[in-house]
């Protein structure tokens, strides 16, 4: 298992380390992940305990106000710029 993690971190540092060397057509990390990810997918990595990200949420985060859980426990002179904390 340990192995695996060793084996795409080295070859992802040799893969940045390579494109150094020629012309930045592209990007050596971004090389380095695409090949990560087209690993991941064509050897199932995931399945042989290789942690990846998993599923990514399309579209834009939901805009709002915090919910406040410290920002309630706060004085009013705190909160506009005084050191003082509560938790």
């Amino acid at each position: 298992m340990a192995l695996f993690w060793l084996l795409i971190g080295v070859l992802s540092l040799a893969v940045v380390l390579a494109l150094r060397r020629f012309p930045p057509v592209l990007p050596g990390s971004l090389v380095a992940v695409l090949a990560s990810i087209a690993a991941v997918a064509l050897w199932d990595l995931d399945g042989h305990g290789v942690d990846v990200v998993g599923p990514i949420q399309l579209g834009l985060p939901h805009l709002g106000l915090p919910d406040g859980g410290r920002w309630r426990r706060r004085s009013p002179p705190s909160a506009a710029g005084r050191r003082e904390t509560v938790w």
